[in-house]
């Protein structure tokens, strides 16, 4: 006797046999994730993904923020014993360096974020790249935010507050912000590389097999 299911991550009734919706399509059943809410209801799988992608965008964000702050060290200028403030050549061609280290630090937050989406809400198809991009460009706006707190700020008050001798570092600031756009393509780059290869895989496992020609049987006499 069919037996009506309710299938929570699609929101509609199905009758079958019992068997779990993933094991119908011929793969594995999902695994529920049991999550309350703090009136006590309970979320539901599609839910929990939703709010693991927000979780995600927030942390890889944040921990990328400080990375960045870490690796990429402001260039500083020397206050002469005539007020003036001075700065090497090498250190002036050094000033965009914050720069590149949030593109790299993008390029590598942004892919394990957009593994982490397709992995999460692949299954929802083209629009899995939409949330890709967007996820990105707001873990990069938190990236940038944070990595900008931790400071230093103020510079030209602190150039006008030191004394001679005194080594006074520039600002911690992204002065390239077209850099923010590194984010985005980083998150898109593993979901569009899901996306092909699993098209390729489910078309080859489709596709009928060849079928071989029988082999011929030896004639009685034995002739050739």
């Amino acid at each position: 006797m069919a037996v009506p299911m309710r299938l929570p991550w699609f929101g509609r009734s199905h009758t079958g046999t019992g068997a779990e919706p993933g094991a119908l399509r011929g793969g594995a059943a999902p695994a529920a994730v049991p999550a309350t809410r703090p009136d006590g209801t309970v979320w539901s799988t599609g839910q929990v993904r939703w709010l693991l992608v927000a979780v995600a965008v927030a942390v890889i964000g944040a921990a990328s923020g400080g990375v960045w702050h870490l690796a990429a060290k402001p260039e500083v200028y020397t206050v002469g014993a005539d007020g003036g403030a001075q700065i090497s050549e090498w250190a002036l061609s050094r000033v965009f360096a914050m720069d590149a280290w949030f593109i790299v630090i993008a390029l590598l937050g942004g892919m394990g974020l957009g593994t982490l989406v397709w992995k999460l809400v692949g299954s929802l198809g083209w629009p899995a790249a939409v949330v890709a991009l967007l996820g990105g460009l707001a873990a990069g706006i938190v990236c940038w935010q944070v990595g900008e707190a931790f400071g230093p700020h103020d510079f030209a008050t602190r150039l006008a507050q030191a004394v001679a001798g005194e080594r006074v570092p520039m600002d911690f600031a992204l002065r390239a912000k077209s850099a923010l756009l590194m984010w985005p393509v980083g998150a898109l780059l593993p979901v569009l590389v899901y996306a092909v290869f699993g098209s390729a895989m489910s078309y080859r496992s489709r596709r009928p097999a060849t079928a071989r020609p029988p082999a011929e049987a030896p004639s009685p006499d034995g002739g050739a």
